[in-house]
């Protein structure tokens, strides 16, 4: 995911008051994987995050002048057996029973946050320019539950 914010070289911005220019990203990212028929899963998020704000032209305000690029991640990565309190499904009744198994959960992730100022910035008061990748926070799981399923009941015919 690129997010940019680009003021041209010939841009003029002018203000009687503050200016103020915020490039942003605030990801979510949520990747689950079950077994099936073998006690196998494994769950994989990938993300890369870029975000920037250049500014190239001019900008007069009266007041302040507050640039900021920012990136935020937050990512929930889960490899499982059913969850013993979930109702399985009938597609989920075949699932594996071995007590043992593989389960693997991998987040993997890259962000940045860029402010290139080379234009003019003239302030009443303050100029202001911040970049910073915020928060990035990770939840990788890997359970496996008892051997205690519920299943859901067939009718007979």
């Amino acid at each position: 995911l690129n997010s940019k914010l680009k003021i041209g070289q010939n841009a003029l911005i002018k203000a009687a008051s503050s200016v103020d220019l915020l490039a942003h990203a605030n990801i979510i990212m949520k990747a689950q994987a079950t077994v099936g028929t073998f006690p196998l899963a494994i769950a994989l998020s990938v993300l890369s995050s870029n975000v920037a704000l250049d500014i190239l032209g001019s900008i007069t305000a009266g007041g302040d002048i507050n640039a900021k690029s920012e990136a935020k991640t937050t990512a929930v990565t889960r490899a499982r057996d059913l969850n013993k309190n979930e109702e399985a499904s009938a597609a989920e009744a075949t699932r594996s029973s071995a007590l043992y198994g593989g389960f693997a959960a991998i987040s993997v992730f890259d962000q940045s946050a860029t402010l290139n100022m080379t234009g003019t910035a003239k302030a009443g008061q303050t100029v202001r320019g911040e970049a910073k990748t915020g928060e990035a926070s990770f939840e990788a799981e890997s359970i496996v539950y008892d051997n205690t399923y519920t299943v859901a009941k067939q009718p007979h015919r």
